[in-house]
């Protein structure tokens, strides 16, 4: 068997990257011990706090705050202990068996019986990699590791194929069982290096079983894990405020004077940035379009004017595509296509790069309608503005409806997505974007790494003496 700690377990992510602000003067750190609140500014919404429903990356940073896996990465993305405080991988890498910590501690809830948190117990670990497979849930967990954990992609499609429950002859993941109320056991089909990272992941947050009985709270709103922080108020969709959780096994992963954070959440950029100019916000985690494009002279450099003032982090870059469906209820002929093609190629994207794709095979029908398109677009802020500004440049060509789709469907003529390929569909473009996050120079140390969802306040301090 081999341990936690030997060299097997270090090697779950290649070429790990961290963006870690430059080290300040020692005279610039506070001598005062005084609590501090940090805010943080984001520009999607935190649509929910139930890690299983966090879509977009505003939400993972929140759920990530509150809830962990049985790992965590370190700033340099290498997997480290968390619930589980060891684990052991069997010589042919296809067992791992994880000791979880006896003071790893749930946030106090009104879903126990006396109101205060418990130890986390294996069958949470169970109960949580059960209802990934459940039909009434997002996929995006189930996707992480139903191909990896033995027993889970057939749970997961028994659930998604037989829906009369007394039918269904499967009652839980096959590969994930409970050696006893602290050890919990996970077999892999086959090796998988990233199997301990990808148990870091916000999707595979834990909470506990209570969380999810009938008459209980919801988690979306009302979360329960064994975070950092822990949920105090929401005022609406627009500012989530979390506490320390003082009973956190490890509490030096924070700096001990952070004792809050306010996450304030806004559409506008401009509002965003100027709160952050202000210092009424501390970090924004991610940056939009407009903000990127306003402050970057290069891919990592910004504009003269901020670079005395601001941090930057290059946190690497994410791909999303163009599709076209050929046989949509809405098609294009050939020429038409072309034409579409010829107008999108002199657009200028700001923020975002064009990358070479292949030139598509399309079989081409009749078309009755070719001036008539119906454009979907994922949510994210980048597919956003870059469907935007293409529709303004093909508006005086092409009559136009655009809509939001997580997912594409027969009557859209194209779709912009995150997903590299879609069954039905040609990509004909392909794009990337940096994303980057920005802190004030005289607020606290940040950590950033490549995850967009990770950060840390582990050296968190104010730089009260800088001067603008």
């Amino acid at each position: 068997m081999i341990s936690c700690r030997s060299t097997e377990t270090t090697t779950v992510v290649s070429d790990p990257i961290t963006f870690r602000p430059a080290p300040t003067d020692e005279t610039d750190k506070p001598t005062r011990d005084e609590p501090l609140s940090v805010s943080l500014g984001e520009l999607q919404p935190i649509q929910s706090l139930d890690p299983l429903y966090a879509l977009n990356n505003a939400s993972k940073r929140a759920v990530f705050l509150i809830y962990e896996g049985l790992t965590r990465l370190d700033e340099n993305g290498v997997p480290q202990p968390a619930i589980a405080e060891s684990w052991s991988i069997s010589e042919d890498s296809l067992t791992y068996t994880f000791t979880l910590r006896e003071n790893a501690i749930f946030h106090d809830s009104p879903v126990f019986s006396a109101g205060f948190g418990r130890p986390v117990e294996a069958r949470d670990v169970i109960n949580v990699f059960n209802r990934m497979a459940n039909a009434s849930v997002p996929t995006g967990a189930a996707e992480l590791f139903r191909h990896s954990i033995v027993g889970f992609d057939a749970f997961f499609q028994q659930n998604h194929s037989i829906f009369f429950v007394d039918q269904r002859p499967l009652s839980a993941i096959s590969g994930i069982t409970e050696v006893d109320e602290k050890i919990v056991e996970f077999k892999l089909n086959k090796p998988d290096k990233h199997f301990l990272a990808a148990l870091a992941h916000p999707y595979a947050s834990i909470y506990p079983r209570e969380s999810l009985r009938s008459g209980t709270r919801s988690l979306h709103g009302h979360p329960v894990g064994t975070g950092l922080f822990r949920m105090s108020s929401m005022s609406g969709d627009s500012l989530l405020t979390l506490e320390r959780h003082f009973r956190h096994y490890m509490p030096e992963l924070a700096d001990e004077r952070v004792t809050s954070l306010n996450i304030n959440v806004h559409k506008s950029e401009s509002i965003l940035f100027r709160k952050l100019a202000t210092e009424q916000i501390h970090a924004l985690p991610e940056l939009g379009p407009q903000t990127t494009d306003t402050m970057l002279k290069t891919a990592d450099t910004l504009m003269p004017n901020y670079e005395e003032t601001y941090r930057l982090f290059n946190r690497g870059s994410q791909h999303f595509y163009l599709h076209f469906f050929p046989n949509s209820t809405h098609p294009l002929d050939e020429s038409r296509f072309q034409e579409f093609k010829n107008i999108l190629s002199e657009t200028a994207f700001e923020g975002i790069y064009d990358m070479k794709s292949p030139e598509p095979s399309i079989q081409f029908g009749d078309s009755t309608d070719n001036k008539k398109l119906i454009i979907g677009y994922n949510p994210h802020p980048f597919v956003f503005h870059a469907s935007r500004v293409a529709v303004s440049d093909l508006m005086d060509t092409f009559d136009i409806k655009m809509y939001l789709a997580n997912r594409p469907n027969i009557d859209l003529t194209f779709f912009w997505s995150e997903d590299s390929s879609i069954a039905g569909a040609e990509r004909i473009k392909s794009f990337k974007h940096y994303n980057y996050a920005l802190t004030h120079y005289r607020t606290g140390e940040v950590l950033f790494n490549e995850y967009p969802w990770w950060m840390s306040f582990k050296e968190y301090s104010k730089n009260d003496s800088f001067e603008l």
